[in-house]
């Protein structure tokens, strides 16, 4: 080791450069060896993580259920020797006490503090909200182009919990109409339809099995409002048009009941088991009469009940849904030609001059799945969805059962789990089955407006009640897709997933701004839409119609282009089968002079 020594003055001295003449220190030859060893590699990246690896995770609280209580508030500081329950007593001391000297000074001091707070609150007021405009135009900003849906609340079945196997469906659920205001109280009907179960439940019994439905408040998610009991399980629920204290059910067992909130749980009237639906009451709906009271039910029996609610002996009317001859013989309407495609007006004859009213149904029983009715596309007239996937247009002032059955479309390949007419355009209406959901005018026989197939089976759809073009539907997979006609027709505007159960139904509240969807564990998923698909536009109707009737057009354009087409071919068989028989003529008339020259020779 060297060790290099120096005085501290002579640290930091100027530096005294001088030029030399260059030279060679050392001298290093290539060596041939090393070379051999020489090994190239090419580029390589690598790449590594500086920070620290960190996982994330999500974890839901447990939900913290709050009753509300009711304290009952005595009033106390009363002397042993008075009675506070006695006007007298009372009255005979607050004389006493005012009398005293120290009551004017205590008021005074009472005063004072009394007005000082009065006048601060004056002054401020504060529960008012100084930026509501802003935060409004910030929301509609950030909302105006992009469609959400955020969940709200969670109300689960209060006799089963999601880890139960054998847990209820939310099957159908119901708004309570409170006007323009979003509505808080919803009506849910809990009945499982899986065949396992129903199985068990036809060879058990209900002794075991909780057949009540509840009414929520959805502000308040832990327990329901009021309960609705029913001796077998209530498959549907209806509120009234105008009363909203009577609600309508359908029950498992094919019965029907009537219940009024202000009286308790309990029906206050239910149908005879023996005049009801002979199976389940899967659908029913509230019609528009002179007394108001008047409702119409379908069943898996494959009728239609109507009913007067203030006489529940019996029906007044009972309709048998079957398919026409005209139906079976594959066409859309009576007089119409047989084509999956084709249309006539009713009445209109047919190839063997017969009439609607002169053919009679040969088809067994349809069971029925969901019924719609609006008295803005007639009084009288009711469509109805079928397990086989046809959906029939009816009239209830029809004498004949063909009467009846107006129209027959083939809306999906499976059952017709819902159907809707739209609210702003009777004459269209909403079907949802297999994998799909379509669209139909009651005058084209196929569907204007078809969805791609799903992943998974959808299980429901609804209309929004204020937006036109907007409408939601509910598939198996748990998710929820909302389509928005304005925007486009190919496919949804949002799909997310709401529930990790398969879902059942879904219903949008009176104002639009919620949407309900349930499962088949018994929950219902209260979900709150964005503005965009809330907030009606300025000529979103006349869009909407636009786009509507555009599809119809076309879809009535193909029909006349199948039915020339196919008139066209039936001419061309005509006109084969003549030539045809006119060649065999000529043949035979040529046979017939040989055979007479032959003859001629042989007597000869």
């Amino acid at each position: 080791m060297e060790v290099f020594t120096k005085k501290r003055r002579d640290f930091g001295a100027p530096v005294n450069f001088s030029y030399t003449e260059p030279y060679l220190i050392d001298s290093l030859a290539p060596n041939p060896e090393l070379h051999k060893l020489w090994v190239e590699r090419t580029h390589r990246d690598q790449q590594f993580q500086t920070s620290r690896e960190m996982s994330e995770h999500e974890v839901n609280t447990d939900r913290i259920e709050t009753i509300s209580r009711g304290i009952y508030h005595k009033e106390g500081g009363w002397p042993k020797e008075i009675d506070p329950t006695e006007s007298e007593h009372v009255t005979r001391y607050r004389k006493k006490i005012e009398r005293d000297r120290m009551y004017a000074a205590a008021l005074r001091t009472l005063q004072t503090t009394c007005e000082t707070i009065i006048k601060q609150n004056n002054a401020v007021e504060i529960n008012e909200k100084y930026f509501d405009s802003a935060e409004e135009s910030e929301v509609q900003s950030d909302e105006s182009d992009v469609p959400t849906l955020k969940s709200l609340t969670v109300l689960r079945d209060p006799n089963g919990s999601p880890e139960d196997h054998d847990g209820r469906w939310a099957r159908k659920v119901v708004w309570r109409h409170e006007g323009a205001q979003k509505s808080r109280k919803v009506a849910i009907s809990y009945c499982s339809l899986d065949f396992d179960k129903r199985l068990s439940v036809d060879i058990g019994g209900y002794g075991s099995h909780n057949c009540s439905s509840y009414i929520w408040d959805i502000t308040n998610p832990n327990f329901p409002e009021q309960e609705l009991s029913a001796t077998a399980p209530i498959t549907c629920l209806e509120y009234h048009t105008k009363d909203t204290n009577l609600m309508l059910g359908g029950w498992y067992n094919g019965m029907l009941s009537l219940w009024d909130t202000r009286k308790g749980h309990r029906p206050v009237d239910t149908t005879d088991i023996k005049m009801s639906h002979s199976d389940a009451v899967l659908d029913l709906k509230w019609i528009k009469s002179k007394s108001g009271m008047e409702c119409a039910s379908v069943g898996a029996d494959g009728r239609v009940l109507w009913w007067d609610v203030r006489k529940f002996s019996s029906p007044i009317d009972t309709m048998e849904v079957r398919l026409p001859a005209w139906a079976l013989a594959g066409r859309n309407r009576p007089g119409a030609k047989r084509s999956s495609r084709g249309s006539a007006r009713p009445g209109a004859r047919g190839a063997a001059g017969t009439t609607a009213a002169e053919e009679k149904p040969v088809a067994p029983l349809l069971g029925t799945m969901c019924i719609d009715y609006d008295s803005a596309a007639g009084l009288n007239k009711f469509t109805i969805g079928t397990e086989t996937g046809h959906i029939c247009l009816c009239n209830s002032k029809g004498r004949t059962p063909s009467e009846r059955i107006s129209a027959v479309f083939h809306g999906q390949h499976g059952a017709i789990s819902s159907l809707y007419r739209s609210p702003f355009y009777p004459k269209f209406f909403l079907t949802s089955g297999d994998w799909s959901v379509r669209l139909f005018h009651e005058e084209v026989g196929t569907p204007i407006l078809a969805s791609k197939y799903a992943e998974s089976r959808v299980v429901d759809c609804n209309w929004s009640p204020v937006r036109p073009g907007v409408f939601a539907s509910a598939q198996a997979n748990g998710y929820v897709d909302i389509w928005d006609l304005v925007r486009r027709t190919t496919h949804s505007v949002l799909s997310t997933k709401v529930s990790e159960h398969a879902l059942t139904c879904c219903s949008f509240d009176h104002s639009g701004n919620l949407l309900a969807v349930g499962d088949e564990k018994g929950g219902l998923t209260i979900c709150e839409v964005s503005k965009s698909l809330s907030n009606i536009g300025s000529n979103e109707k006349h869009a909407v119609q636009s786009v509507l009737d555009r599809e119809q057009k076309r879809e009535k354009n193909l029909e006349s282009r199948m039915k020339e087409s196919r008139l066209g071919k039936t001419t061309a068989k005509v006109e084969d089968s003549v030539v045809a028989d006119l060649a065999k003529e000529e043949e035979e008339v040529e046979r017939l002079f040989l055979e007479s020259i032959v003859g001629a020779h042989g007597s000869l």
